[in-house]
């Protein structure tokens, strides 16, 4: 998830005390020796961690309203029903390949499927602009990390 927000920018800057920290670590030989580019990544990943591990934390108290808010938000954004909808598509793939005596489904049978099953009214599709599919997948982006996390946190 750091790799994730550090490329797409989402990580908050850091201030010039750190900037000034990280130079003078690497100036006196405390810090890397790959330079002042490598020590601030060090030091906006330990942020980023102390980030992380204060909303674990926060993930381990999960309260049934919490729940109930994750499972409304989970029902908003995939929909209800959808997982047993895109299930009956797979495993009519799965039969289709296992019918064809391949040993695994490939992406491409699965996709057809689905997209066969949306044809015919079985599986709920959406149409939206780019713009808006880009949003739709950034939040799904960071649903099932955010899901990841607390799911890590309660093991």
């Amino acid at each position: 998830r750091f790799e994730l927000e550090r490329t797409t920018g989402l990580l908050p800057q850091l201030s010039e005390e750190d900037r000034c920290r990280a130079r003078l670590e690497v100036l006196t030989g405390k810090g890397p020796k790959r330079g002042i580019d490598a020590q601030l990544a060090r030091i906006q990943f330990e942020k980023f961690t102390e980030e992380v591990v204060a909303v674990v934390g926060e993930a381990c108290e999960l309260t049934p309203v919490t729940l109930a808010t994750i499972r409304r938000r989970t029902d908003f954004i995939f929909g209800r029903g959808l997982r047993e909808e895109i299930f009956g598509a797979m495993a009519k793939a799965s039969r289709a390949s296992a019918d064809a005596g391949e040993r695994a489904v490939g992406p491409q049978i699965c996709a057809d499927f689905v997209l066969d099953g949306a044809r015919r009214g079985e599986v709920r599709m959406l149409s939206a602009s780019p713009e808006a599919r880009e949003r739709l997948m950034w939040d799904g982006i960071l649903f099932g990390a955010f899901l990841h996390d607390a799911e890590t946190a309660l093991c």
